[in-house]
């Protein structure tokens, strides 16, 4: 049976919306194979949240909770040659394996592992997960679903987050205590995800379909193979005298994640339409570092699907980016802002979101997403009128 997406009612409550920002996100990556990095405060769910999801798609034994610190060695990663084949001649011919990766996140045993606070990994741990992130060892180990309170923002570190083609920037709006408080462990909530049966399905699929590129009449095999040509066409075109770029590996991404959604929703190996929950994995799937990276990524990618959607999230870069203005110009080098400046601060902070808020509002009057933008935009103006500006 066919799946369809239903809209959102209501304002979301914060003790919901990181569990429907991950939902596409998590249908894509356990379908296509991709890994995902979340990013953001601690105390919001983001490693709790991930965990719940894989064990309700691959099933509590076939999902590894790994730490990370700087004392993680590469071979706690790689996992290590057996010592049975220094001591017993035999050991080959005994069965023993050669490479001992039990535990390890490269063991085949799980369909997901967690990396529970990346950010925290040293040289060796960081160097052993750029070699077994990369997209080329996807059909060899588990998916990965890292975690991180920061980034690592280095040339050295560059490779690392280019392992994760899905980047989450999560700015939590202000809690709803009730909600929180009513919501049942995190542990028992029902997940909107593909069951293992529909993942096997859907990447027995996609093999067929990357296979069936060989064939010089691919493009008239599928009827879905000229429209995803068409859509990431457009988007590369979208990118051109921006920061962003889509490069030969990102068209494979792109594409495969279009075609195992598409095969999810429609349930067919074949499909016409692209249901609007790839949009929404798309717009996370990007390399981003800042809060602004990724608010501009998601308005272009909405852009395609989505007039209400894009001028939200045209809203909220514009919106950040006119605080950010403003934080500036307020600054004065090496010495605190006195209590004038900071008044005129809040002052000029109050007024553009007052502007933004009523030109949003007088846009789409009976649309919810509009209020769940403003919350989060909300929580974070509270930051940055506190001087919080590392978001």
């Amino acid at each position: 049976m066919a799946r369809t997406k239903q809209p959102i009612q209501g304002t979301i409550s914060s003790a919901d919306e990181l569990q429907l920002m991950l939902t596409p996100v998590m249908q894509a990556a356990f379908l296509a194979r991709f890994n995902v990095l979340v990013n953001g405060r601690p105390g919001y769910g983001k490693t709790e949240i991930p965990l719940a999801m894989a064990r309700h798609t691959f099933g509590n034994d076939s999902v590894l909770l790994f730490p990370c610190s700087p004392s993680v060695r590469e071979s706690d990663i790689l996992g290590f040659a057996n010592p049975m084949y220094m001591i017993d001649p035999q050991a080959e011919q005994k069965g023993f394996p050669y490479w001992i990766t039990k535990n390890t996140p490269v063991d085949e045993r799980f369909g997901a592992v967690l990396l529970d606070e990346i950010s925290r990994f040293g040289d060796l741990g960081s160097d052993a997960v750029v070699h077994i992130a990369h997209d080329a060892s996807q059909y060899h180990r588990p998916v990965l679903v890292a975690t991180s309170n920061w980034q690592n923002i280095s040339p050295r570190t560059e490779a690392l987050r280019d392992r994760f083609p899905f980047t989450i920037i999560y700015e939590p709006t202000l809690v709803d205590v009730q909600a929180v408080m009513m919501k049942p462990a995190i542990e028992t909530w029902e997940f909107d995800l593909p069951s293992l049966e529909d993942v096997n399905k859907v990447r027995g699929w996609t093999d067929e379909y990357m296979e069936a590129h060989k064939n010089p009449d691919f493009m008239n095999m599928y009827k879905c193979a000229p429209i995803i040509v068409r859509l990431l066409t457009d988007l590369s075109k979208m990118c051109e005298g921006t920061p962003y770029e889509i490069n030969n590996r990102r068209v494979r991404m792109y594409e495969k994640v279009i075609y195992t959604m598409g095969c999810y929703y429609a349930d067919d190996k074949d499909f016409e339409i692209i249901p609007a929950p790839a949009y929404d994995a798309l717009s996370y799937m990007y390399p981003v570092t800042s809060l602004s990276e990724s608010l501009g990524w998601h308005k272009m990618v909405l852009a395609m699907v989505d007039i209400a959607a894009t001028e939200i999230a045209e809203f909220q870069a514009n919106a950040y980016a006119q605080w950010k203005q403003i934080i500036e110009q307020t600054k004065v080098r090496g010495q605190s802002p006195d209590q004038a400046t900071l008044e005129n601060l809040g002052r000029a902070l109050g007024a553009a979101w007052a502007a933004n808020e009523k030109e949003l509002k007088a846009r789409h009057p009976n649309d919810p997403r509009v209020n769940d933008a403003l919350r989060q935009m909300q929580a974070i103006y509270r930051r940055m009128l506190r001087g919080d500006t590392k978001i």
